[in-house]
Parts: C-alpha cells; sequence; structure tokens
C-alpha cells in the first residue's frame, strides 16, 4: 500500500512537472513572438506636429536627441524663413539656421515603403530619421513632411526595459498556468481511477 502511494506520489509530481514545463516555454515562445512585432514597431504610431505658419517646403534638419525623447525639428517654408518646432513646445516659431543639425534623410526605398509609413494622412514630401542604438537599447525617430503641409513624428523606443516583461512574464504567466493545469489533469484522473475501482 506504502508502495502504490509513494508510486502515486511520483506520477503526479512528475505529470506535474511535464505539465508545468511545457506550458512555461509555450509562454516563453508566444512572449517571444510578441517582443519581435514589438521590436518591429508595430505598437508605435504617428504623431502630429502640426504645421508651421508658412508653407513649408522641406526639412532643413532635427536637434540634439541626447535624453531619448522627441527631436527638434527644423523645417523650410517656400517663402524661405526656418520654423522650429521644439521637443518640450506645441508650436512652431520662427528662428536663424543653426550650426550642427542632425541631417539625416530617409532612404526612400528602404524607409518609405515600410508599412508603417501607409497609416499617413497624406503622401510624403520628404522624410528625415534618427536612429540612435546602444548596447540593448534601440531608438528611431521618423519625422515626415506631408504634401498637405503637416509634420509629423513616428517614435519607437526598444530597450532592456520593454523586452524584461516580456521575456518574464510570458514564461511565468506559462508556469501558473501550467500548475493549475496540472491540477485539474490529475483531479480528473483520480476521479477516473476512483470511479473505475469497484
Amino acid at each position: 500500500m506504502k508502495k502504490t502511494a509513494s508510486k502515486t506520489n511520483w506520477s503526479k509530481t512528475a505529470l506535474s512537472l511535464l505539465i508545468i514545463l511545457i506550458c512555461g516555454a509555450v509562454g516563453f515562445f508566444i512572449a517571444l513572438g510578441f517582443w519581435e512585432i514589438k521590436a518591429d514597431g508595430a505598437f508605435a504610431w504617428w504623431q502630429s506636429l502640426g504645421a508651421p505658419p508658412e508653407q513649408p517646403s522641406r526639412i532643413v534638419g532635427l536637434g540634439p536627441h541626447s535624453d531619448g525623447n522627441n527631436v527638434d525639428v527644423y523645417i523650410e517654408t517656400t517663402k524661405g524663413s526656418i520654423y522650429l518646432r521644439r521637443k518640450d513646445s506645441q508650436k512652431w516659431e520662427i528662428v536663424n539656421l543653426p550650426q550642427g543639425l542632425y541631417i539625416s534623410p530617409c532612404d526612400e526605398f528602404d524607409e518609405v515603403r515600410e508599412s508603417s509609413f501607409a497609416n499617413l494622412p497624406a503622401q510624403v514630401v520628404d522624410c528625415y530619421n534618427v536612429l540612435w542604438s546602444i548596447e540593448w537599447t534601440t531608438d528611431t525617430t521618423y519625422v515626415v513632411l506631408l504634401e498637405d503641409g503637416s509634420v509629423w513624428q513616428w517614435r519607437y523606443h526598444m530597450g532592456i526595459d520593454t523586452a524584461f516583461p516580456f521575456l518574464c512574464g510570458g514564461p511565468v504567466i506559462g508556469l501558473v498556468v501550467g500548475w493549475g493545469l496540472a491540477k485539474i489533469v490529475w483531479r480528473r484522473r483520480q476521479k477516473m481511477l476512483a470511479s473505475s475501482t469497484p
């Protein structure tokens, strides 16, 4: 009788561990899939920066972005004026063109044809981008000028802080689900054994 109880406990433990580990692995791979989708910028969106008071003709450069947030945007108008939209401001102001701007036009064939650009309300006339990358962290910003004169910004940040919840949370949720599933499976098995015994 003691041998049977010991064998039963061992079977229960082995079955439970198997179910828990399988669910943990499934949770990890599901989380990894979602993280890869997020890493491609699927959850980022365009933000309107409005339009300068005069008709814009092109983007002339972007300002510093050392804090990893939005960038300063410099636009030239058809009248030759330079307008600035500061990263911490809601309005355009007329300025002189400063030195040392970040000049990085988008590669028309590789970037402007990406699916994220399809969500814009008008055709892209000019596009600049900033890509900042360091170990475990990538920060990408696109600034576009549209045919209707509006300026839009798309910013995407991906770092270890965003990867951690996915890559740790998925397996943990999987393990918890596996534990609950193991309990249900074992209870059903016990009921079946009890009902089959005369």
